[in-house]
């Protein structure tokens, strides 16, 4: 029922209504809404509306939607337009914010003040005969601007607040990850020192087996002179025959010669490896100079071999004879390993690394390109547009830093290359690095 006078006993039915509406609602959409429906379903008004004016002329009504008493929210409610032409001629944007009156008491205007938004009006439409006292307008425009302050500070808190939540998750991940870098730098130089030290036993090793191979030919040579002498002697020729028999001394000359090169052979494995590691291991000292491509790969051939089993195919295309260039050997081994590596977590199951090496002639200069391509289970589109950003990885926690691409692409842009990556979910993975032939170390650090 229409309202056409306000006591004391209704204000305060329609107040409490209206602070009810403050404390169920928490967006400030959801309570300008319900302000407006309870301010029209209590007989204050035929209709109304909220529209944010953002300081210009009121055009936004048509998309505005209206509460019509008994007819619930509409869109396009011819009402709002003639009031919005109305309130134009009287209303101009950045007056001081309040109630007003106009169309001789018909139009209810509340100009509410936002500080981050634009200011949010609400229209009613009072009844023709309506003879209402603006104080109680006044008094609910305090308590629906103060709610409005609120639910806008409470927004900024929670945004502040889970802004701060974000970033202290962010700065935990990115310490963890430091740390980790830092103990994996640590790891490097403990472990460039154990292979200097491996390397002093590894030397004796060997040289105790190459005495070994000595003795045994000694050996062999005896036992040889003693058939011979045995032999112009019959009477002894038979009990060394059966000596010779009893301890089977012809296999144990031959096994010990096949343990003795197996052995060595063994030694100068991890002699090798134990190279290839301190290389790796030691502090690239960034100087330049010329260098073979091919061996610097066949390095970290050797270095992932233990990352790849039966199950994997690794293919090495050398498609140029010339792989010569200026650039950091130890560097450009570490770009190249991460690759290997990640490749081989790529392919958990088995699949095919081709490795190709070729040149490309461009206007500019002459280039070595190498290609790593896998049959793994490549990436999503999402994961290549971050596949280079610093601290990003899909490992699982604890199992990457995310440090390794990012640092490839800083180490192949020092040496004046580029590297690019293609890769589609389920279809495998191409890294394509192109490196000059001719660095010019002055120039790229100038850039």
């Amino acid at each position: 029922m229409p309202l056409t006078h306000i006591d004391n006993r209704a204000e305060l039915r329609i107040t409490n209504t209206l602070i009810d509406t403050m404390c169920e609602t928490d967006t400030v959409a959801t309570f300008l809404s319900a302000t407006v429906t309870t301010l029209v379903d209590n007989g204050v008004a035929r209709w109304g509306a909220c529209t944010p004016h953002w300081k210009n002329p009121l055009t936004v009504h048509q998309m505005t939607s209206v509460y019509v008493r008994n007819s619930g929210w509409q869109s396009g409610y011819e009402g709002l337009s003639s009031a919005c032409r109305s309130i134009q001629k009287v209303l101009a944007p950045g007056q001081e914010q309040g109630v007003s009156l106009l169309e001789d008491n018909r139009l209810l205007v509340f100009r509410l003040a936002d500080k981050f938004d634009p200011e949010n009006w609400l229209i009613f439409e009072l009844e023709p005969d309506a003879n209402l006292s603006p104080a109680i307008f006044s008094r609910w425009h305090r308590m629906i601007q103060l709610r409005l302050n609120d639910l806008r500070q409470h927004a900024a808190f929670t945004q502040c607040q889970n802004r701060i939540e974000e970033m202290s998750r962010g700065l935990a991940e990115t310490m963890a990850q430091l740390v980790q870098a830092e103990k994996m730098s640590e790891l490097g130089k403990l472990t460039a020192g154990i292979a200097h030290e491996i390397n002093n036993p590894i030397g004796y090793i060997r040289s105790n087996l190459e005495s070994m191979t000595a003795y045994t030919t000694t050996f062999r040579f005896l036992f040889d002179q003693v058939r011979e002498l045995a032999a112009q002697h019959p009477e002894c020729a038979v009990k060394m025959q059966t000596l010779f028999n009893e301890h089977d001394c012809e296999f144990l000359l031959e096994d010990c010669e096949e343990i003795v090169d197996t052995n060595l052979k063994g030694i100068d494995r991890i002699s090798g490896i134990i190279s290839d590691l301190y290389a790796f291991s030691r502090r690239a000292d960034g100087n330049f100079k010329p260098m073979e491509l091919k061996s610097v790969i066949q390095r970290c051939l050797n270095l992932t071999r233990s990352r790849f089993d039966e199950t994997h195919h690794i293919e090495l295309k050398i498609q140029t004879e010339d792989t010569q260039l200026e650039g950091d050997p130890t560097q450009l081994e570490q770009v190249i390993v991460n690759l290997m590596v990640n490749a081989s977590h790529a392919m958990p199951g088995g699949g095919e690394l081709t490795i190709q090496v070729d040149d490309e002639a461009s206007a500019q200069r002459d280039w070595l390109v190498i290609t790593l391509t896998d049959t793994g289970k490549g990436m999503e589109t999402a994961t290549l547009k971050r596949v280079f950003t610093p601290f990003f990885t899909t490992k699982p926690k604890g199992q990457g830093t995310g440090l390794g691409l990012s640092i490839s692409q800083g180490i192949i842009h020092s040496h004046g290359g580029t590297i690019e990556v293609i890769s589609e979910a389920g279809k495998g993975t191409t890294f394509t690095i192109r490196l000059p032939r001719a660095h010019e170390a002055s120039a790229v650090s100038s850039d």
